[in-house]
């Protein structure tokens, strides 16, 4: 086992149980701990070197996972000619697990509960969590029966790429006689943020896991 097992052996593992991570035996590497047969969170180290958190749904195929920023990491002697402001305790393994235990708690454990509460931009820009969805989905564009097949073509082409394309005569076709389309499959983050776009323009996405 390495320093990093070692020490999350040592500090960090009745924490991670407290809140259902174990190991498992379908992991054997010191670092990794799964919950319910279905999360699973890594400690992943560049050896010698910096610490991030790698975040997992699904095993042994993830559906959804997610990277935390990674924290410095300095095994060496400090060098004499470092900056000044910075402190050579800050730069530690022991500092870095501690960074992202706090992670974990600000962020990380609320992501495995429910990784859909944001889209991944959101995801990213307020907790700086970068998510990954692997997942494809169906998608179907609707809208409400009383607006008019002009109004469904200019909206639709403001919104769906695809349509941003093709002319009005062509969307026509499209639209006519219809109270749906179904569009392209494609991953789920994408389809999140198509359906924003689409509700802000008054027309409806259904999402269905392929």
């Amino acid at each position: 086992m390495g320093t990093l097992g070692r020490i999350l052996k040592a500090h960090y593992e009745s924490l991670l149980a407290d809140r259902q991570f174990r190991r498992d035996e379908r992991f054997p590497q010191a670092t990794t701990f799964t919950r319910f047969g279905r999360d699973r969170l890594t400690f992943d180290r560049v050896k010698g070197e910096d610490l991030r958190l790698v975040l997992g749904v699904g095993i042994p195929n993830v559906e959804i996972e997610a990277e935390s920023p990674w924290w410095d990491v300095f095994d060496e002697d400090w060098p004499e000619d470092a900056p000044p402001e910075l402190n050579p305790s800050d730069f530690t393994l022991d500092h870095a697990l501690k960074c992202a235990w706090q992670f974990l708690v600000t962020c990380g454990f609320a992501w495995f509960d429910n990784p859909l509460a944001l889209s991944p931009t959101e995801w990213r820009e307020k907790h700086n969590l970068l998510v990954r969805d692997h997942r494809q989905v169906e998608v179907t564009l609707s809208w409400p029966t009383t607006m008019s097949l002009n109004e469904r073509i200019i909206r639709s082409k403001r919104c769906i790429p695809s349509f941003q394309a093709l002319s009005a005569l062509q969307l026509r076709d499209h639209f006519v006689d219809a109270d749906s389309i179904r569009l392209d499959r494609m991953p789920f983050a994408d389809a999140l943020e198509l359906k924003k776009a689409v509700e802000e323009a008054g027309l409806v996405l259904e999402l269905k896991i392929a």
